[in-house]
């Protein structure tokens, strides 16, 4: 009964300073470090649809990176605005991979992610060679988003700080998890959790299990393209290294390490954002030791932070949210 009432007066809270951080650091390194962070989330939390239906993508960053070219191109090649070529560059996103999706679910197991795996690794190749989109060295100046007037009161511009782009970043990974927890707890959830649960079973009871797939795999890419979008204005330079194999495992390690529950991928995108930077003054070993961390984290915590961690912490305080006034187990 505590849990359930103390969860929205926690949630309130870390939302409270979530929003009245630039107001308590104006710090460009934390501001920027916050920035990467909350793309990190929307973009693991929209990897946790495929998840759901059993199938985690080793491409996930490709269509990441497809968002961020669509959004240059539309803005640099075509003159569209930032704020319609941001939506449009998810629908492209998402275009593409329905066929891909339709084509690739249809196999299970290691072959699912050995073509998932392909076609990331072939769009590095193809941006590579493709003139037209700046080749190897890829696309660069990209110009930041327009500034917007409020009632002639407050102009908002991404030229002049990183606290627009904050804010920005902010609605767009709190739409991506609201969505994805409004799925997640209807009857779709229910019924994509089943598929993934068991695939064989649910297309017996009549469960288009392709469908719901194709489905889960392209909301989850259009996600992945507006997150794309946004890097593409806010490093001002997206090239074909954004769209690497690495970038999707470290996506899918994390919501390994932070767990399959709606929490789950922010702990761990949180934690494979800010732990490179505390072992950045280890120059030689820092890809050792954060790779170390990753194996112990698997191995001592299996069931996720998001998980193991609140109830190792209850034990360790014996705080009693059970009945009764006991412990929970």
């Amino acid at each position: 009964m505590l849990k359930g009432k103390l969860a929205p007066i926690v949630l309130f809270i870390f939302s409270l300073l979530l929003f009245l951080l630039p107001l308590l650091t104006r710090n460009p390194y934390i501001l920027h470090l916050a920035i990467i962070v909350l793309m990190n989330c929307a973009t693991c939390e929209s990897l946790l649809l495929l998840f759901r239906v059993g199938r985690p993508s080793f491409c996930h960053a490709a269509f990441l990176g497809i968002g961020a070219y669509s959004s240059a191109v539309l803005t640099l090649s075509l003159g569209i605005s930032f704020w319609v070529a941001l939506p449009l560059s998810g629908f492209v996103t998402m275009l593409i991979a329905l066929p891909l999706g339709y084509v690739t679910l249809r196999v299970r197991g290691v072959y699912f992610w050995l073509a998932t795996f392909a076609f990331g690794e072939a769009m590095v190749r193809l941006c590579s060679i493709l003139e037209p989109i700046g080749g190897v060295r890829g696309i660069r100046d990209i110009p930041f988003p327009d500034t917007i007037h409020i009632l002639n009161i407050l102009t908002v511009d991404f030229s002049v700080t990183r606290i627009p782009y904050y804010y920005l970043i902010l609605v767009i990974a709190a739409l991506t998890i609201g969505i994805v927890v409004l799925i997640d707890r209807s009857e779709i959830g229910s019924t994509v959790r089943s598929i993934g649960e068991d695939p064989i079973l649910s297309e017996s009871i009549g469960i288009s299990v392709v469908k719901y797939s194709v489905v889960m795999f392209a909301l989850g890419c259009f996600f992945a393209g507006i997150v794309g979008a946004f890097y593409a204005h806010y490093m001002h330079v997206v090239n074909p290294s954004i769209s690497g194999s690495l970038s999707s495992c470290l996506y899918i390690v994390a919501i390994i390490i932070g767990g399959t529950s709606l929490v789950g991928p922010i702990c761990g995108a949180v934690l494979i954002a800010i732990m490179p930077e505390f072992l950045r003054g280890l120059p030689g070993i820092e890809d050792l030791l954060f790779g170390l961390i990753l194996i112990l984290i698997i191995i001592f915590i299996p069931d996720g932070l998001a998980v193991s961690m609140p109830r190792r912490l209850r034990r360790f305080i014996s705080v009693p949210f059970g009945d009764g006034g006991n412990p929970s187990p």
